[in-house]
């Protein structure tokens, strides 16, 4: 006997997107409320940490003059004993609490859309990982930085004539970062890291896509929040009230609804202030 192939109907179909609508997770207001005060106690821990170690940095390293007028912070080099290894190690302790700090608010919707609609009894779970993901980016990234600010700072030691124009070139590069959030580059990677939390339906639970997804949205971060960054460098890594303003930048233009405009209006500030920085350092 022939036997004719199956179709679905239309009223089939529908209620099979509802049965597969209620194996989704469905969480009440309280879940949300336990998750964003769980965000909310990390962030204050984490931005806590990274003021008390600012301060005790601050009264600890006051500091190396250099000529030209600047101050070569001891972050980027062993003192007191320490080795290299210690010293990177110190370096990216910190720079971890710091990112915590910084990136939470702006990260947190992603980390919510993905607990939200993961199709699994254990989204926490797929969640964690994810944000593991997320942040061991940064934390490469913050390694690199260490290597080159480590470099920097050598040749700075060595070659005295170079150190003379690095305030010019902290200019320049906080006139850059304000360029760049004026650029299709920029507008473009805001938009991904905007819309990416979208896509967590698309994923499904195991431990290679949460990590995949959480170190592709922290790769499209990094892209976006490039000019942030090197004015941040430029102006210090270990400045408290420079660390602020980025986080709260970063937050606004990630979650306001007009965030590509935000980025905009910091890019000309940052070209302001790069100016200003640029004629202060050619007038002295």
């Amino acid at each position: 006997m022939n036997t004719m192939p199956c179709r679905t109907t239309p009223a089939a179909a529908v209620r099979n997107q509802r049965t597969q609508y209620q194996r989704i997770p469905m969480f009440t207001s309280a879940a949300q409320r336990n998750f964003l005060c769980i965000l909310a106690l990390l962030f204050v821990a984490s931005l806590s940490v990274t003021l008390a170690w600012g301060g005790a940095m601050a009264d600890m390293d006051a500091g190396l003059p250099m000529p030209g007028g600047w101050t070569l912070s001891m972050a980027w080099m062993p003192v007191c004993g320490q080795s290299w290894a210690t010293a990177m190690a110190s370096f990216i302790g910190m720079w971890s609490v710091m990112t915590v700090a910084m990136m939470l608010p702006a990260v947190a919707p992603m980390l919510w859309h993905w607990r939200q609609t993961i199709h699994h009894t254990t989204p926490d779970v797929w969640m964690l990982l994810a944000a593991s993901g997320y942040f061991a980016i940064w934390i490469g990234l913050g390694l690199a930085i260490f290597v080159l600010g480590a470099a920097m700072s050598e040749l700075m030691l060595r070659e005295m004539a170079l150190a003379r124009k690095v305030p010019i070139v902290a200019g320049m590069a906080v006139l850059g970062g304000g360029v760049f959030q004026l650029s299709r580059w920029k507008a473009r990677h805001l938009a991904s890291c905007r819309d990416m939390p979208a896509g967590c339906a698309e994923i499904k639970p195991g431990i290679g896509p949460a990590l995949r997804y959480g170190l592709r949205y922290g790769w499209n971060c990094i892209k976006s929040c490039a000019g942030l960054m090197v004015i941040l460098l430029a102006i210090g890594v270990m400045n408290i009230w420079a660390m602020m303003l980025i986080t709260l930048a970063i937050a606004m233009e990630r979650l306001m609804p007009e965030g590509r405009r935000i980025a905009g209006l910091t890019g000309v500030a940052a070209i302001a202030a790069g100016l200003c920085l640029l004629l202060q350092s050619v007038w002295f």
